[in-house]
This record gives C-alpha cells, sequence and structure tokens, in this order.
C-alpha cells in the first residue's frame, strides 16, 4: 500500500520555510527585547554601584557591614543572578524577620499574620489561669486582654495589607 503526497505530510522544501520563518520569528523578538535587557544589566550595574557607595561612607565613618551576616531578598523579580558585595556573594533568603515583622518575598503580609496569631495564642495562654481567677472582674479580665494579647496581636498590623482574607483571620 503505497501513500500519496498529501497523505505523507509536508516536504523538507515546506518544513525548510517553516523553520526559516520560525528563525526570522525568533531574531525578530531577540532585537525587540534587546533594550529591554540591556537597560535589565544597566538597572543591576547600579544597585551594585550603589551597594559599593554604601560599602564605602559606612567604611569612612567607622561602621562595616558584615557580608556574612548580610542576606538578600529579591522581591517580586525573576532574576536569579546573585548579589555581590565587596567581591563576596550574599546569601538569598525567602523571608526575615525586621523590627517584629517578616518580609518575605512575595510581598504578602499572611505569614506575618500567621506568626502574630500564634505569638497572641501564646500570650493568651500564658494569661488564661489567671483570667480563669474567680477573685477578678470581668473589666480587669478584659483590660489585661487588651494589653497583653491585643497589642502583640496588632503589633506592626499598620504595616500589613488590608485584604479580605487577613481581615478574616482577625475576626
Amino acid at each position: 500500500m503505497s501513500l500519496s503526497n498529501e497523505q505523507k505530510g509536508i516536504t523538507l522544501e515546506e518544513m525548510s520555510k517553516i523553520i526559516q520563518q520560525l528563525n526570522n520569528r525568533i531574531n525578530t523578538k531577540r532585537t525587540q527585547l534587546a533594550p529591554i535587557i540591556r537597560e535589565l544589566r544597566q538597572l543591576r550595574q547600579r544597585a551594585q554601584m550603589k551597594a559599593n557607595s554604601v560599602e564605602e561612607a559606612s567604611a569612612s565613618v567607622g561602621l562595616h557591614i558584615h557580608k556574612r551576616q548580610s542576606n538578600i531578598l529579591q522581591y517580586n523579580t525573576e532574576n536569579t543572578n546573585s548579589f555581590t558585595f565587596d567581591g563576596e556573594t550574599l546569601k538569598e533568603v525567602e523571608s526575615f524577620t525586621y523590627l517584629g515583622d517578616i518580609i518575605d518575598e512575595r510581598g504578602g503580609s499572611d505569614s506575618d499574620v500567621k506568626a502574630r496569631i500564634d505569638k497572641a495564642r501564646t500570650a493568651f495562654l500564658q494569661l488564661n489561669k489567671m483570667c480563669n481567677s474567680k477573685q477578678l472582674s470581668t473589666s480587669i479580665n478584659v483590660r489585661i486582654f487588651n494589653t497583653n494579647v491585643n497589642t502583640v496581636l496588632l503589633y506592626g498590623a499598620e504595616t500589613w495589607k488590608t485584604i479580605t482574607i487577613i481581615v478574616k483571620k482577625y475576626n
């Protein structure tokens, strides 16, 4: 049984034309993206220069940046290049705690809210025995709760993104 030309599929010449068209498209895209890639490289170089100038300014007044204790968090980026500081590559992290707030690479507040809820729960459990005491009035218990649990829970809340999920977690 022999196949007709239509049944055999495309010819080598047709395939060659398709490959040439694809190569032309790729080259066009490369040409279009070249200025953007160049600008991104320049931005990275400027960030590196600023980091170097911070190091120089710090050193001039007696401050020294400890490179092994310094980390970098790339926020909302797809850049995978490492960042160097005075010739040493800085360790990349997914999140870190700064002044009690958890800062992560997604920029959200979920992990921070979860940590605050856990800390408030711990504070509440520590006060639970005292609050269950019959010797304290309800108003005193409410004041103790507001002073010790709510303040722990709401510390740093002004920096949280107000989204429905977070509001539901608090309520």
